[in-house]
């Protein structure tokens, strides 16, 4: 057996090394760490137990000033742990689920707590606390030393029956955060953080759990600074986790298995309300041991990598993953052990080709209404004999074909780009499985290679053109916030355009021409649909435009993409002069002489 001389952190790299971590950690993470040790205490005795986080009340009284203690009735800890477990970060050293006891909490917690963090514990019916706090003089965190009542000094200090919280009988813990200062609010909000001011700490907790252990009872603390005779507006609730959320407001639920995890699924009801208390938007989410992670909602939500295109503000999409995956050390992250990215193309891949019934109809549902406005058919035909001007020549499979290519070359009638970004097609996170080409990937836009011994093939004529649907707000296809004050969004992975029909920028020339033939018969109907078709003109132009330089030496991916960003289709709508001509001439065929023509002499 060799010796070796162990690793540590010198004294004085400690308090940087804390600082560092530290930053790394969100301003409510503190919340999670703390609530997630009352849980670990409580199953280590085996028995149900309760979790309180409210005002220590015994201070408030004593002192006037609000600071926030989270109280377990837990295993508690005897003098020694409490001061091994406190003051050191990964002091448990032990190889099981309890590993780390406490670093989360630390770390989240002691830079934003220089005043000091308040220990008080009870193991076997006796009592002890301490007071981890930073000290100017020395830049370093530690235990505080009391003066006992014998006049020795400790770093210590023995609790009477009489300090024990009500809830704690035998064995319990309460932590009580001092702040930055002597009158600091501990329970306030934290600035920046775009939460309820009265109940941040319950949304907290049941944004990040998405189910509660059924042996911890928790109560946490909602209008703090009312009078506590006003038990309508402070008192206790009890949170549940972010499923019962989800199912509270679900009409419809269910999981679907793929390969290597499962998808948890709610369509939620439109007229649904959180009340600031509840996080009740669709998302997209990863689920690990309870708790959720990497959560995107509202312009990021990854709904559309999962066949989520329209409604997706009323969807939940809930991944849990099976096999090799771990929490980063601040317990912000999901990640895999080896270090590859998460598979989230191959995840939605494989929803959509499993998706449920209910989903589908609910989306199919929105699809109908918001394609009810395209005028796909006519602007095909219209630039039908320019469409040489935005293709690209591809081959497709025939045994009477005469070039032989690389069976890459496929394509399908769909065209579009991909990036490895939030709609492509393809693997994810660096598998070295070979994947099928899809319609619409990045294999469609290179240029074409002959070669020897290939599949016979033909030359093929992928449709250039995207198709555009036409949301808003009024009929549900549009998502509150969505493309807002843009013209429209471009879904590569469906070669489809989402075009906004609340634009300011559509509704003005509307707007401008109602007035314009303001009294005339059938005016308010002919006029909303040419200046939309040829708006859809200008969308499909443009997409189909830049989607032609997809072969180009200087044309990257990201060149694509940046070209097809909702900004840059809102500029490419802005123009005026051949729409109002081609505008003009139209109305006037089909409406006669605007009125303001009309009524002159």
């Amino acid at each position: 057996m060799s010796i070796i001389l162990p690793s540590k952190v010198a004294e004085g790299g400690f308090t940087r090394l804390l600082e560092r971590l530290g930053r790394d950690c969100g301003p409510i993470q503190f919340i999670r760490e703390f609530f997630y040790n009352c849980v670990e205490a409580i199953l280590r005795t085996g028995e149900k137990g309760q979790i309180l986080i409210d005002v220590n009340w015994d201070l408030y009284d004593a002192h006037g000033f609000y600071k926030m203690s989270f109280t377990d009735t837990g295993i508690g800890m005897t003098r020694d742990e409490l001061l091994t477990l406190v003051k050191d970060l990964s002091s448990s050293g032990e190889k099981n689920q309890y590993e780390n006891y406490g670093l989360g909490a630390k770390i989240s917690a002691m830079t934003r707590n220089p005043e000091g963090i308040y220990y008080e514990s009870w193991k076997d019916g006796v009592g002890h606390a301490v007071l981890l706090r930073y000290d100017k003089d020395s830049d370093q965190y530690g235990c505080e030393q009391f003066r006992l009542s014998d006049n020795s000094y400790a770093h210590y200090r023995p609790l009477s029956d009489a300090e024990k919280p009500n809830i704690i009988n035998d064995h319990g813990t309460r932590v009580t955060l001092m702040g930055t200062g002597y009158h600091d609010d501990t329970m306030q909000l934290p600035v920046g953080v775009k939460l309820t001011k009265e109940s941040w700490i319950y949304r907290c907790i049941n944004e990040r759990f998405y189910e509660i252990d059924p042996l911890v009872e928790c109560k946490v603390r909602v209008g703090y600074e009312r009078p506590r005779s006003d038990t309508k507006h402070n008192h206790l609730l009890k949170p549940s986790g972010q499923k019962s959320v989800y199912l509270k407001h679900a009409k419809e639920f269910g999981i679907v298995n793929i390969s290597d995890a499962k998808v948890h699924w709610f369509i939620l009801n439109e007229d649904r309300q959180g009340h600031g208390r509840d996080y009740v938007a669709g998302n997209t989410a990863i689920l690990h041991q309870g708790e959720l992670f990497d959560r995107t909602d509202g312009r990021s939500n990854r709904a559309q990598m999962f066949g989520i295109i329209f409604g997706a503000s009323n969807v939940v999409l809930i991944v849990e993953p099976e096999g090799e995956y771990n929490q980063n050390v601040q317990r912000t992250a999901l990640q895999r052990l080896d270090g590859r990215a998460m598979p989230w193309e191959r995840w939605s891949d494989e929803f959509k080709a499993n998706m449920p019934k209910a989903l589908n109809d609910y989306v199919q549902s929105i699809i109908a209404k918001a394609s009810k406005d395209s005028h796909d058919s006519s602007i095909a035909e219209r630039l039908k004999k320019y469409a040489k001007f935005y293709q690209v020549s591809r081959y497709k499979p025939s045994p009477q074909g005469k070039y032989e290519v690389d069976d890459e070359l496929m394509v399908s009638s769909q065209t579009g780009f991909g990036s490895g970004g939030s709609g492509s097609g393809g693997s994810g996170g660096g598998e070295k499985k070979k994947q099928r080409k899809k319609p619409g990937s990045i294999s469609d836009l290179l240029s074409p290679k002959i070669k020897a011994g290939g599949i016979p093939a033909t030359k093929a004529a992928p449709n250039p053109f995207p198709r555009v649907d036409w949301v808003t707000l009024e009929n549900g296809t549009r998502d509150q916030g969505e493309m807002e004050d843009r013209a429209a969004t471009y879904i590569n992975s469906e070669n489809l355009v989402k075009a906004n029909k609340d634009f300011l920028g559509f509704r003005d020339v509307i707007n401008h021409y109602l007035k314009e033939y303001e009294g005339i018969m059938g005016a308010s109907e002919v006029i909303p649909d040419t200046i939309m078709e040829w708006f859809e003109q200008q969308l499909v132009e443009t997409v189909a435009g830049v989607l032609s330089l997809r072969n180009r030496k200087l044309w990257t991916d990201d060149h694509i993409e940046t070209a097809l960003s909702d900004e840059s289709l809102t500029a490419c709508i802005m123009q005026r002069f051949h729409l109002l001509r081609e505008v003009n001439r139209l109305l006037r065929a089909k409406l006669g002489k605007p009125s303001s023509e009309q009524n002159v002499a």
